[in-house]
């Protein structure tokens, strides 16, 4: 008598246990009457990352350039290297150009022609650009300088001043083919003011030139801290 009251004891505890542990394990019917095993719990999906720019301007690159003055009709090659930072879209930087080249108009009563002079140019600019990713739009502007400008017309060499200072401004913009290597196409004005010419031949005789030149740029640089 007491081993059936402790059997039907214990199928009331058990019948109570069941809906508790119903709600803690989900269960699945099988397609064979019964309940199938307990299906594990699928993990929660990760959030996918923050989305982030595939380039980042900042650091140091180098190239090389090929300008056209439309003005003297003439071109010239070059190289630059410079550094950026980049906050944002914003981009803020230093570069430094130097070219094998640069235009000069004489004063109308002059009988010397618009021509280049034969020596090198160089400035050093800052720069602020706003980034679209691959692209970078930039405006610049710095002090600059030409060394050794002669003048060569025919057989006769004018000479001037042995350095001539001045400035220089441009836009242009870039763009990032890849981690490293840059594409470019800029305008950029300089002037050097006006600076008087004379013939080593005839010391006395002068003619004053404009110093200045309106150039389109096309280059390419290797960026080395590309990503």
């Amino acid at each position: 008598m007491v081993s059936r009251v402790a059997h039907v004891a214990l199928m009331i505890v058990l019948a109570g246990a069941l809906p508790a542990r119903a709600q803690l394990v989900p269960t699945l019917e099988c397609p064979h009457h019964g309940l199938c095993p307990p299906q594990p719990r699928k993990p929660s999906p990760t959030p996918p990352p923050p989305a982030t720019a595939n380039v980042d301007w900042t650091g140091g690159y180098i190239g090389a350039a090929a300008s056209y003055d439309w003005q003297h009709i003439q071109g010239f090659a070059g190289g630059y290297a410079g550094y950026n930072w980049q906050f944002g879209q914003l981009v803020f930087g230093f570069e430094g150009h130097a070219d094998s080249d640069v235009g000069i108009r004489f004063s109308p009563n002059s009988t010397i022609g618009p021509g280049s002079l034969g020596g090198l140019t160089g400035s050093i600019e800052g720069r602020f650009g706003y980034t679209f990713d691959r692209l970078l739009l930039y405006f610049s502007s710095g002090p600059a300088v030409a060394t050794r400008p002669s003048f060569q017309e025919g057989s006769t060499s004018w000479s001037t001043s042995p350095i001539l200072y001045g400035w220089s401004i441009g836009a242009g913009v870039d763009y990032a083919f890849g981690d490293h290597l840059t594409g470019r196409l800029a305008y950029r004005y300089r002037d050097f003011g006006n600076a008087d010419y004379y013939s080593p031949a005839a010391p006395s005789v002068f003619s004053r030139g404009t110093v200045r030149d309106n150039t389109i740029m096309v280059g390419l640089s290797w960026r080395f801290d590309g990503k």
